[in-house]
């Protein structure tokens, strides 16, 4: 059932936003280019928070109006190079929709669906609702070329402040694409930075022979508590982080790609984690079989180091943006799989008559132009792994398979 929108509680106080006659703003390349590709494939990015206790739909309702209001680009439609922003009155509400929770799986069954459905908002809510204040599930789903991972991330937290009745904050103004906020890097280094990295990719990519990507399938997998304390410790002993982990337990000796939006943020202080923009960077990686687990996730670290110094990532950004279309519409992938580090999720400990209790991730398939893509997050000490993958690529019992193996790879303190 959809809910209603339009009276907020009469206890919660609101923010007007300001007044913006549909003012258009050009795309940059990185929007551009998931513009294009809506085409041919869905562009959606979701996460799902888990939350005990009760939060009722008129709340979520209201705070979503008061997102709408602070962020312009929820009250910005595309139209085919440009967003054309309007005032608050003027644009239609946020997507809610609202349904009993059937199980603890019900969320796992939607997510894929949801992923692979072109929206009607820039950004929709779904409401899973468990009985007497039992387990729930917020699904947010938005437009990648409104939103990257880490945006995401900030836009969840800030949702739940405003359910816990928190003061709206005062509305952002509208920022510049990617491309004027970068540093001012000269054409000549942007191709000696990344012509390379081009060229393998593109070697790679005509080599792969694999169906077409239609759908999203997805799987999740956690830790314990105990498992990720010990991974962290072991991790630091090691000199390495848990992403080298992850990426040493994923390696099979096959290229894969990271997505590292996180580290564009010391490169660009005008953007702010909070900003819905997109500002993803992607860098790929081949590793070769290595018996030493920790020697491989050293090894990956210091090669994904290397990748996202500036000169070799942020001099490229509108590089690859501008020609990865070439290997979207061919469908192949350009990695055997890819690592999505999103950053830590900025959750409160306590939003009063409700808790998050678990945070997951997700992308459409069909965009990621890999074999499989793992999104982790971290959530009170325990690491989440979800995994999507396209079923016209990678069966279920493959994917389970590869699934068990990289968690039981992380959970063994001793490998």
């Amino acid at each position: 059932m959809a809910a209603s929108m339009g009276h907020p509680e009469h206890a919660l106080p609101s923010v007007p936003a300001p007044a913006l006659a549909a003012l258009p703003q050009t795309l940059g390349s990185s929007e551009r280019f998931f513009v294009s590709l809506r085409a041919i494939a869905p562009t959606n990015l979701a996460r799902v928070i888990t939350i005990e206790g009760v939060l009722p739909a008129q709340r979520l309702a209201w705070a979503l109006r008061q997102l709408q209001a602070r962020h312009p680009l929820l009250r910005a439609r595309i139209e085919r190079t440009r967003f054309v922003h309007s005032r608050l009155e003027d644009s239609p509400a946020l997507v809610l929709r609202s349904e009993a929770r059937r199980d603890d799986l019900h969320w796992q069954r939607a997510l894929p669906r949801l992923l692979d459905t072109p929206l009607r908002s820039p950004l929709e809510l779904h409401y899973l609702i468990g009985e007497f204040g039992q387990r729930s599930e917020l699904i947010l789903v938005a437009e990648h070329a409104l939103s990257d991972g880490v945006s995401m991330n900030s836009l969840c937290a800030e949702l739940l402040a405003l359910c816990a009745q928190q003061t709206p904050r005062p509305p952002r103004p509208l920022r510049p694409v990617l491309e004027r906020m970068l540093p001012a890097f000269s054409q000549r280094q942007r191709a000696r930075a990344f012509t390379g990295s081009l060229l393998r990719m593109a070697r790679f990519a005509l080599r792969r022979r694999s169906p077409r990507a239609l759908s999203t399938a997805y799987l999740h997998a956690e830790l314990s508590a105990e498992s990720t304390t010990r991974l962290i410790e072991r991790a630091r002993k090691e000199d390495t982080t848990v992403t080298g982990a992850l990426m040493a337990a994923v390696a099979n000796g096959q290229r894969y790609a990271l997505s590292l939006p996180v580290n564009l943020r010391p490169h660009l202080p005008e953007l702010s984690a909070e900003d819905l923009a997109n500002y993803t960077s992607a860098t790929y990686l081949e590793a070769q079989p290595c018996p030493d687990f920790w020697a491989n996730a050293r090894t990956l670290k210091r090669a994904l180091a290397e990748a996202v110094q500036p000169q070799n990532l942020l001099a490229a950004t509108s590089l690859v943006y501008r020609t990865g279309t070439l290997f979207v519409r061919r469908q192949r992938p350009l990695a055997r799989a890819m690592i999505s580090n999103s950053g830590l999720v900025p959750f409160a400990r306590d939003y009063g008559a409700f808790q998050p209790v678990a945070f997951h991730t997700g992308t459409s398939a069909p965009m990621l132009s890999a074999d499989y893509a793992y999104f982790c997050n971290t959530l009170h000490g325990k690491l989440t792994i979800n995994l999507i993958y396209a079923p016209q690529v990678v069966s279920r019992s493959q994917a389970e398979r590869t699934l068990e193996r990289v968690r039981a790879t992380l959970e063994d303190s001793h490998v």
